[in-house]
């Protein structure tokens, strides 16, 4: 689906990812436009390091359920849940937004998030996991420029180097017990894919959370793209059967659903509206470590020198994001 074709009543893509407000909210009604959750800026960081942490861990969970259950409908699920129960928590606000004002927002970001997920689990099927975790962390490094290109925020020297930086982090960490010696091949290309629609979800988040109310956003996001998951198991995925939701599934299910989906996605699109896409897309890169740390849990997994190193590269392109260059201050003449 071509979303730059897609119009709604008096509203346009570029209209909806603008950085100024669509409209000048005369009253406190107009929460469609205005963003009435916003939070401390340390407590958006931490809510990102929080869906790091839950998108890591889940990568075992969902392992484990894409064994038994096509990835279209482990999404659909997950999905189905995630909107009800968002729906429940927001619904005051969700009825308060004009469709014609949050549709096109919430379709921009369901086209991407829907697309991410179908190249990346493309990729994984054609690549080793490591390197498919480690091109798919790309967008940290992209992340800064797509800014530039939707936002016109040039992305600064510091944003450059930590970006990088945490690339080479999760580089080491991703890739640390890899034995494929191989060149770049067309199942890393694809999963490369993954990481650019990925940060496209990533800097479009850090744009409109900062416009609309970011509940009702993910409200949208999530019911859009869960349609588009429904129709594509519909059409190319087995009829859901029974004897997939054993125990271990069900439980595997219930942590991508509350964990994975519902707490990450909402805390990253509250926190989006308060801190930076490229900070945070560094943030966020810390699912890699979080999903190695998991598994010397879950299966005993050791560490090694390179993930030590991938983690200390990573923490230390986090600090450097957060430092601020002093402007140049023009000598007084005279």
């Amino acid at each position: 689906m071509d979303v730059a074709n897609v119009t709604s009543t008096g509203t346009s893509l570029g209209s909806a990812i603008s950085i100024e407000p669509q409209h000048k909210a005369a009253n406190d009604n107009n929460v469609g436009t205005t963003n009435p959750s916003r939070i401390p800026t340390w407590t958006g960081r931490l809510m990102l390091l929080i869906t790091a942490a839950g998108w890591g861990c889940g990568y075992s969970y969902a392992h484990r359920v894409l064994e038994v259950v096509p990835l279209q409908w482990m999404m659909a699920i997950r999905l189905i849940f995630g909107t009800v129960v968002i729906g429940i928590i927001a619904w005051k606000r969700i009825l308060r937004t004009p469709l014609s004002i949050i549709f096109i927002p919430g379709l921009i970001l369901a086209v991407t998030y829907w697309a991410a997920f179908m190249v990346q689990m493309t990729g994984l099927h054609m690549t080793a996991p490591g390197r498919n975790a480690f091109l798919t962390a790309t967008y940290c490094v992209l992340v800064p420029f797509l800014m530039w290109a939707f936002a016109h925020r040039r992305p600064t020297r510091i944003n450059l180097i930590a970006a990088g930086l945490c690339l080479i982090g999760v580089a080491f960490v991703s890739m640390s017990g890899s034995t494929s010696g191989s060149l770049f091949t067309f199942g890393d290309l694809v999963s490369f894919g993954g990481g650019a629609l990925f940060g496209v979800n990533i800097a479009l988040t850090g744009i409109l959370a900062k416009k609309f109310d970011a509940l009702t956003l993910t409200f949208y996001e999530f019911a859009i793209s869960d349609v588009m998951f429904i129709i594509g198991g519909l059409l190319f995925s087995p009829t859901p059967q029974a004897s997939w939701f054993t125990s271990d599934i069900v439980f595997a299910i219930g942590y991508l659903v509350v964990v994975s989906t519902l707490i990450a996605q909402v805390f990253q699109n509250l926190a989006f509206a308060v801190v930076p896409a490229s900070q945070g897309s560094l943030i966020l890169c810390l699912e890699s470590v979080f999903g190695v740390v998991f598994s010397m849990f879950a299966t005993g997994e050791k560490l090694t020198t390179a993930v030590v190193i991938g983690f200390a590269l990573i923490f230390i392109s986090i600090l450097l994001s957060e430092i601020r260059l002093p402007k140049r201050k023009h000598p007084i003449e005279g």
